[in-house]
């Protein structure tokens, strides 16, 4: 299979079908928030995403901008409290 680029991480990635028949990106090491098994990588965030979709590296900063968000609000509650 030709593999194609992954636009958040950039690597040669083969597509998949999933069970809902659309072509997703393969699971591979990239740009992530969660480990990847036991290897020193993170899994990337567009693992499993539509290879169709144009907005990955936009949803991707936006999800990493609410989690961090988040960690400072915990942080600030933690210290006031």
């Amino acid at each position: 299979m030709n593999k194609i680029k992954c636009p958040l991480c950039h690597r040669g990635v083969e597509s998949i079908i999933n069970k809902q028949d659309q072509q997703v990106f393969q699971k591979h090491i990239g740009l992530g928030l969660w480990k990847y098994g036991q290897s020193k990588g993170n899994i990337c965030w567009a693992s499993f995403k539509r290879i169709e979709r144009t907005d990955i590296p936009e949803i991707y900063k936006k999800e990493v901008e609410f989690w961090n968000n988040e960690l400072k609000r915990i942080r600030e509650l933690r210290w006031n409290s």
